[in-house]
């Protein structure tokens, strides 16, 4: 069993001009602004003023990597091997999340509805690139106290999967190292991803990952993540990283150039990226979070073919990267 904890998202999805965006106080393949980040009112009247142009699809980076999983599962015949842990509304958004995890075989018995409206993001391409803005909602109410009824579902899994954007309040810490405390060490894994560059410097996440990371056994994210989180911890290198927090395997990526896969006790290696012609990148929108539910679908069919899984997320985003965000069927 793979299961994710973080913050389930709808994303709205639309078409932008680099002028519009910079208008908005966005930057072009830019992550949420403070300005928007500190305003939610702002930001929920920006998405609802772009909203009637726009594409629903399901999305939040943990939820992303559930639902991909659950499709790369189904691929090769595995069902009921994926559920996704997190907050939610009672509203439209929340229906929708549960439909689209129910067409890859996702369980959301544990996505909980709070009383707060479903977390939704505005996201705006331009030329394959993607600016966000978030409106968390329910998600920040996610808390450890709503882990505890899913001892069960965690003393079964094999793998949990956590990523920054969880870790961003005391509250969701609490939620996630609850989480990890249910499942059982002896046969089982908790993998990281860093996730976001700009969450790196965040004093809480900071925390987070310096008490989490030391219990991973698998450490993901891409070169500017990886280099953000060094930069505001002192270390110089991924080799400095690996040693400080004891990663038995790391994984970073860096768009279409190889992969960097680091293994304790072997030499670093690098895995090539199959080429994806330009003119066929619809947007770049959750692809990350693809690669991320390649390579646990992988690593739960074929635990010890790290270069297979990692593959089969090169594979897997380059699905996503063809299509409108995270959109599987």
């Amino acid at each position: 069993m793979i299961t994710t904890i973080g913050n389930p998202m709808v994303d709205y999805i639309t078409e932008s001009t680099e002028e519009e965006v910079l208008s908005k106080g966005l930057v072009v393949g830019g992550e949420c602004p403070d300005r928007y980040r500190n305003d939610q009112v702002g930001a929920a009247a920006l998405l609802e003023s772009f909203k009637p142009h726009c594409q629903r699809v399901a999305g939040g980076a943990s939820l992303n990597t559930a639902r991909v999983a659950g499709w790369a599962l189904r691929q090769i015949g595995i069902t009921e091997s994926v559920a996704a842990i997190g907050a939610v509304g009672d509203d439209e958004d929340e229906k929708f999340l549960r439909s689209e995890c129910d067409k890859v075989s996702v369980s959301t018995a544990a996505l909980i509805s709070v009383t707060a409206p479903t977390g939704r993001s505005l996201v705006l391409v331009t030329n394959g690139e993607r600016s966000i803005v978030g409106v968390p909602g329910a998600c920040r109410l996610l808390t450890a106290a709503i882990i505890e009824p899913f001892k069960s579902l965690l003393s079964k899994t094999k793998i949990l999967y956590a990523t920054s954007f969880g870790l961003t309040t005391l509250e969701r810490v609490s939620a996630v190292k609850s989480a990890y405390s249910f499942i059982d060490t002896s046969h089982s894994i908790l993998v990281i991803n860093l996730s976001s560059a700009a969450l790196q410097n965040r004093p809480i996440v900071m925390g987070a990952l310096c008490e989490l990371l030391p219990r991973a056994a698998m450490v993901l994210g891409n070169l500017k993540e990886f280099e953000s989180f060094c930069s505001a911890h002192g270390l110089s290198s991924l080799e400095d990283f690996r040693n400080k927090f004891s990663t038995t395997h790391v994984v970073v990526t860096n768009s279409s150039k190889p992969t960097v896969f680091m293994e304790v006790g072997k030499p670093v290696r690098e895995v090539e990226v199959p080429f994806v012609s330009p003119e066929s990148i619809v947007d770049t929108n959750g692809a990350g979070d693809a690669f991320a539910g390649g390579v646990l679908a992988s690593m739960l069919h074929n635990p010890l073919n790290y270069d297979r899984a990692i593959e089969n997320g090169h594979h897997c985003a380059s699905v996503i990267i063809k299509r409108r965000g995270c959109e599987l069927l």
